[in-house]
């Protein structure tokens, strides 16, 4: 007679999650994501209906806030290491104010804001009840991971993915990204929420609702992180179960409407200059298309860099809070074998003829792109070497890479009884221990 297992393995992930969700929150003070600040303002406005940022003359894009919520974001910003002690009267200090105040929301104009949604209802609710700032961040933080863990089990639910996407997932960088209510969260779910529709797809025809879906996740993707546009060329390679007319029309409508707000956004949006003054985004990008040999040689300077390359290898692995909590090298070496470890017995054991061609190209494209948006975005000018790329940035592309590969039984297996557990453990441990140590 068969024995029903007395825990279901999902239940197990789900535990599982929840646990990394609690003792990462549990170590991090408010606002410690890269960025975070300059989103949950982002969220702020759409709380109150703003769509597409405006600037005040001189200024950079941002909007009116509470001027509770703007001293919150202010003083946990400035929370550094054995900041631990100053938390507690950060958290009882700021209420919400009636009056308010124009804020710059760095870099996030750029921004489609449906996928601040979920950190949107939670200031929302903060502010209707008003209740303690503190309190509504922390409500963020739970609302924005149990939307991610909606997405992730409804991706599961269509396509069990590779044990090397959960090895990703589960690396100290996304993890806390995923712990924390940032564009990160969203979009990482949403990126293994499309790739799992459309690898569904090439086992067999998906439905329309399915190819909506996929639609809609490569549009909000695409319009929250610049380098993530070749996206919008799966829908085409995806096969639904509908007329190619129609699919082809509803394939355009994610590129289309991602360039009309690419578009938009940067006719409104005052971010230009910081680093090049006198010089638009615009200017700079049109400078560097129409000489590409400058642009090839600067892309060179920088992928040869040593001193570059370890920092993207390390803020990829885990430089957590705002790129200031290091891991011991010794957690870089293991976390990185692990990883390793999971992707080679993937590709080793791979069916022949099944690696997903249009998925690698896209991975490529979109790694590529990184170096060019930063290169116009947050470089000098004229630049020598690209400045502001961050490990983190390359999850999403590594999630499209990873999927590329159809890994055996046998190989999934010995990652999910050996490597993955192992690897979650370890990964938790670094992130939790390295923390604590930081802050306290």
């Amino acid at each position: 007679m068969r024995l029903v297992p007395l825990v279901n393995k999902n239940v197990i992930f789900l535990c599982a999650a929840i646990f990394a969700f609690m003792m990462i929150s549990f170590a991090t003070p408010p606002m410690q994501s890269p960025d975070e600040g300059a989103h949950f303002k982002r969220s702020a406005l759409l709380t109150h209906g703003v769509i597409i940022m405006g600037h005040e003359d001189g200024l950079r894009s941002g909007g009116n806030i509470s001027v509770g919520l703007d001293n919150f974001i202010r003083d946990a910003n400035s929370i550094g290491k054995g900041g631990a002690s100053s938390v507690e009267g950060l958290l009882n200090k700021y209420r919400w104010e009636d009056e308010t105040r124009y804020s710059i929301a760095y870099n996030t104009a750029y921004n489609f804001p449906l996928v601040y949604l979920p950190q949107a209802v939670s200031l929302f609710i903060g502010e209707a009840l008003n209740i303690r700032i503190s309190d509504t961040y922390y409500l963020a933080r739970v609302i924005t991971f149990a939307c991610s863990m909606i997405i992730l089990s409804a991706a599961w639910s269509i396509y069990r993915f590779p044990t090397p996407v959960i090895a990703m997932l589960i690396l100290p960088m996304a993890m806390f990204q995923l712990a924390s209510p940032v564009l990160d969260s969203i979009t990482i779910s949403l990126t293994v929420l499309m790739m799992c529709i459309y690898c569904q797809s090439r086992i067999k025809d998906i439905s329309i609702a399915l190819f909506l879906t996929l639609s809609l996740c490569c549009f909000l993707i695409s319009t929250s992180k610049a380098n993530m546009l070749p996206v919008c060329a799966l829908p085409f390679f995806t096969r639904v179960s509908i007329r190619l007319t129609y699919k082809y029309l509803i394939a355009c409508l994610p590129l289309i409407m991602s360039i009309l707000w690419i578009i938009i956004a940067l006719s409104n949006t005052n971010d230009a200059g910081v680093h090049h003054p006198g010089y638009s985004q615009g200017d700079v990008m049109k400078y560097y298309i129409k000489n590409p040999v400058e642009t090839l040689l600067i892309v060179f300077n920088t992928i040869t860099d040593a001193t570059l390359i370890d920092f993207y290898y390390r803020s990829f692995i885990g430089v957590l809070g705002p790129l200031d909590v290091f891991l011991s090298n010794n957690h870089y070496n293991r976390l990185s074998l692990l990883f390793i470890a999971a992707i080679a017995l993937a590709i080793l054991t791979t069916k022949q003829g099944s690696i997903n061609y249009a998925a690698l190209v896209i991975s490529i494209c979109s790694i590529g792109l990184i170096f060019c948006a930063l290169l116009v975005q947050w470089s000098e000018f004229p630049a020598v070497k690209i400045n502001g790329i961050q490990g983190r940035y390359f999850i999403c592309p590594t999630i499209i890479l990873l999927f590329c590969f159809s890994e055996s039984k046998f190989g999934r297996i010995v990652n999910k009884r050996i490597t993955l557990p192992v690897m979650f453990f370890a990964s938790l441990y670094a992130s939790v221990t390295s923390l604590i140590s930081f802050y306290s």
